[in-house]
C-alpha cells in the first residue's frame, strides 16, 4: 500500500491516541495537502537555484542579489526534504497503527497539536 492509495479503513491510530476515525481522516486529509503544498513549492525553489541571468545585464548588486536569493530557495529547500520524510514517516505510523502517540514517551499527541503539526511524532512536553 503507498501513501497516497491509503484508505479510511486502512487509517490506524495508536490504541492510547484519543483520535476518532474522522479525525484520522482529516489528518490524513492535512498529511495529504501538505505534502503537495511542499512538492509545489519544491519546483518553484529548483527553479529558483538554477535560474541563470544575463551577466552582462547584471551588476554587481543584483548578481549578489540572485546568488543571495539562491543560497535561500536551497536552504528552504533542504528544510521542505526534511520536513516531506516527517510526513512520510506519519503516513507509515498511519498505516503500522502507531499514529498518535509520541514516539519517545508513548504518551497521547493531544489533537490540537496534531491539527496544527500532522506529521508530529511528539508531545509538546517532550521537547523541552
Amino acid at each position: 500500500m503507498t501513501q497516497s492509495n491509503a484508505t479510511t479503513s486502512t487509517l490506524l491510530a495508536h490504541p492510547d491516541a484519543t483520535l476518532s476515525q474522522k479525525d484520522l481522516v482529516d489528518l490524513h486529509q492535512r498529511l495529504l495537502d501538505k505534502r503537495e503544498e511542499l512538492l509545489a513549492q519544491a519546483d518553484l525553489l529548483e527553479k529558483e537555484i538554477t535560474r541563470k541571468e544575463d551577466c552582462s545585464l547584471a551588476d554587481e548588486v543584483e548578481a549578489s542579489f540572485y546568488r543571495a536569493e539562491a543560497n535561500r530557495a536551497e536552504v528552504q529547500l533542504t528544510q521542505n526534504h526534511g520536513l516531506m520524510n516527517e510526513i512520510s514517516r506519519a503516513f507509515l505510523r498511519l498505516e503500522s497503527g502507531q499514529y498518535g502517540v509520541s514516539i519517545e514517551t508513548g504518551d497521547p499527541i493531544p489533537l490540537a497539536r496534531l491539527r496544527l503539526l500532522p506529521w508530529t511524532e511528539y508531545c509538546t512536553e517532550d521537547l523541552e
